[in-house]
């Protein structure tokens, strides 16, 4: 037994203090110790050791084939075995999603199916909803939302108008099929003043803004997958040149979160977003978005009066300057569940996935809704541990060049 599988089988350490010490040797392997990861998953009698080793593979860029593999040969051996490749899931190609769904419905319910059926919901709600019925489980029935049929959407309408909870006005934003919008722009216009925020909201995460010239995002979903530097155009971590904004607080230096290159995805965009975040706790309980402009390499921090040069931060959210590499979601929609945060689950493009469906945040400068581009999540990564209590969301203002950056938890 070598050292990455004796930590992988260390029941003295948690799951995420084996996924960090498993990292920090795999992460400096000029494949990111994907040939070792598949050779444990075959060759192990574990099946913690097993999940553990698919869980890192996930993370990587590429490697389609491997990742076929891996995931085809734990979900042939059935039940907990099979629910170890829940976090390859995503990567599978529709036929295979077909085969395997049936015999997983057929344990709806046991833990292990339950698991992998809410990841088929969320990326292929198509393989699912015509057996909505089977399915109990409630996040399970949140997920297959998306797409779903313009009945449900009437059902939805129908509810809310007799109770008006909000619930069933977010089951339209998870469905988003231009039937949910048409029905939230209807309830719009014929909803008391007290509920029109809501609906606002709801239509926000629907792709519609209060100002037509306004875009809510961009068409396109991708997985965002760290890599190093040299792998692609997106940043994640690092810095750009003068300094970064500080807390205004401790005044530790913020870490820059992402930096995307709109020509790379065909966006029309001005110039290439740079978002931030805090690397310290002193705001840790603070929703507050942060707003930046950077103008000339130097980065203006908005609302917030600088008052004194930010310093360096001894435990920084990235530890090293790394790629964002994107791949295509088979979920061209939206995802239909709420997030659950600090997964590692990197998103770029199409509607946001939010912990709670929000409102989209304003501009500072010229107060209108601003567009959202990007989610970056605390969790694991190839090189060891993203260092963010949440997951950040990235909102961008072309006009006034402004970068919104909200986390949710």
């Amino acid at each position: 037994m070598n050292l990455v599988e004796q930590l992988l089988v260390n029941k003295a350490l948690n799951v995420i203090d084996r996924r960090e010490a498993v990292a920090e040797i795999w992460g400096v392997q000029p494949d990111y110790g994907a040939a070792e990861a598949c050779d444990v998953i075959f060759s192990t009698r574990d099946v913690s050791v097993a999940s553990l080793a698919a869980a890192h593979l996930a993370l990587l860029p590429g490697i389609r084939q491997q990742k076929h593999q891996v995931a085809s040969d734990l979900l042939s051996r059935g039940d907990d075995w099979a629910a170890a490749a829940v976090d390859l899931v995503k990567f599978l190609p529709r036929k295979k999603i077909a085969e395997i769904g049936g015999r997983i419905l057929e344990a709806s319910g046991q833990d292990w199916a339950d698991s992998l059926l809410f990841e088929i919901a969320k990326y292929f709600p198509e393989q699912l909803r015509e057996f909505a019925a089977r399915v109990s489980s409630p996040i399970i029935g949140e997920a297959m939302l998306a797409g779903g049929p313009d009945d449900w959407v009437a059902d939805f309408v129908r509810r809310f108008e007799e109770s008006d909870e909000s619930a069933f006005l977010q089951a339209l934003v998870r469905i988003r099929t231009p039937a949910a919008r048409a029905a939230l722009l209807s309830l719009q216009a014929s909803a008391p003043e007290r509920v029109r925020p809501a609906i606002e909201a709801c239509l926000e995460n629907c792709g519609v803004t209060p100002s037509p010239s306004r875009r809510a995002f961009f068409r396109g979903s991708y997985f965002g997958l760290i890599a190093p530097r040299a792998s692609g155009r997106h940043v994640v971590g690092g810095r750009i040149g003068g300094q970064n904004p500080g807390c205004e607080i401790c005044r530790a230096e913020m870490a820059r979160v992402l930096c995307l290159r709109p020509d790379a995805l065909g966006w029309d965009l001005r110039d290439s977003p740079n978002f931030f975040w805090y690397q310290c706790a002193c705001l840790d309980r603070s929703e507050a978005e942060v707003f930046t402009r950077v103008r000339s390499d130097v980065v203006e921090r908005l609302v917030v009066i600088e008052i004194a040069e930010p310093r360096r931060c001894e435990c920084p959210v990235f530890p090293v300057e790394c790629a964002l590499v994107l791949e295509e979601s088979p979920n061209q929609i939206g995802i239909g569940s709420d997030r659950v945060p600090g997964r590692g689950l990197h998103d770029v493009g199409g509607p946001p996935n939010w912990c709670q469906i929000d409102p989209f945040p304003r501009c500072p400068v010229c107060r209108s809704t601003m567009t959202y581009l990007a989610a970056i999540d605390g969790g694991m990564a190839p090189f060891g541990q993203i260092r963010i209590r949440g997951t950040l969301f990235c909102f961008w203002c072309d006009e006034c060049q402004v970068a919104g950056t909200r986390r949710q938890r």
